[in-house]
């Protein structure tokens, strides 16, 4: 047994420390904007992305690259940056935006739509743009690759909706109006969040109301992470004013932060890491990161910005 216990430790100490023999720290990486450009923070030390814009609304990170896509400052153009290095996105029509990105493997996954004469949802794989079946108007607002399936969520006024390799699902609703927001797949099981009159989770497509902390009036839901069977879902309620929130397996948890909002939410271990805002009374975001609800603004004193994204490597 005592041979056991040793064979034990000196594993547990080989998988945590570096070949120097110091522990391997993990790095946490946020993306989304500083004032006037894109921007990344490793480990809350930030990167300016230059000749980007401010308009950033998804970001992914891969081995080593780092993602971020939205659109341009000037002309409103959908692109990505990968490693700081601009691609422009073609599409049709006279606007296209951009709402959610994933990456697998060395295939990149950009959502979002295009507006012509109403709205329809759209995806781009490595720059080329796929249309999605569609009926009225419609938007993309998650994608989430794995493996070859393509998933996708969003809405097809007035309902939510999802997408598996191109195929449209409409989710179940209980008022008149709904829409899925983020989307994560976990073995067979598909999770989706948005808002149903509140926020709400359809896992395989059964809808579940999410609880309320008490005192609160309503919830919004945008992201969402499985690990190990629990189930995080990052969103906000309002509690006299709006406050950032997560769920896990249900049970909410409210930041003492007000005028908040989650953007993404990753878990590593036990703690669990969001991104997202803070706005001022002046109406102007401000990009904050929360560990365990302990919250980090990222920007300088007066810069303007949101988070968009975390992950923990």
């Amino acid at each position: 047994m005592k041979h056991l216990l040793l064979i034990l430790l000196i594993t547990s100490l080989l998988f945590n420390c570096s070949k120097d023999g110091t522990k391997t720290e993990p790095v946490v990486y946020v993306i989304g904007s500083d004032n006037f450009d894109a921007a990344y923070w490793k480990n809350g030390v930030e990167s300016i992305i230059p000749n980007s814009t401010p308009d950033i609304t998804s970001g992914f990170v891969s081995g080593t690259d780092i993602y971020l896509a939205g659109n341009t400052l000037t002309d409103r153009l959908p692109a990505f940056w990968k490693n700081n290095n601009m691609s422009m996105l073609t599409f049709n029509g006279s606007l296209a935006r951009i709402y959610s990105m994933s990456v697998s493997g060395s295939d990149v996954y950009i959502a979002g739509d295009q507006v012509d004469t109403g709205n329809s949802p759209i995806y781009w794989k490595n720059g080329s743009i796929v249309q999605l079946p569609f009926k009225t108007n419609s938007v993309v607002l998650g994608i989430f690759a794995s493996g070859t399936d393509v998933y996708a969520c969003g809405y097809d006024y007035p309902d939510a909706v999802y997408w598996k390799n191109g195929v449209e699902t409409i989710l179940p609703k209980t008022s008149s109006m709904s829409q899925a927001s983020g989307i994560y797949v976990s073995g067979s099981d598909v999770y989706i969040v948005g808002n149903d009159n509140g926020a709400v989770l359809w896992k395989n497509g059964n809808e579940t109301a999410l609880p309320l902390t008490s005192g609160a009036t309503y919830s919004s839901a945008s992201c969402i992470f499985v690990i190990g069977g629990d189930v995080y879902i990052g969103g906000y309620q309002t509690i006299t004013k709006s406050a950032a929130t997560f769920w896990k397996n249900n049970t909410p948890t409210a930041s003492s932060l007000i005028n908040t909002e989650v953007n993404s939410i990753f878990v590593s271990g036990q703690d669990v890491h969001m991104a997202g805002f803070q706005t001022s009374d002046t109406g102007v975001r401000i990009p904050v990161y929360w560990k365990n609800m302990i919250s980090t603004f990222l920007a300088p004193s007066g810069h303007s910005g949101q988070a968009v994204y975390v992950v923990v490597k």
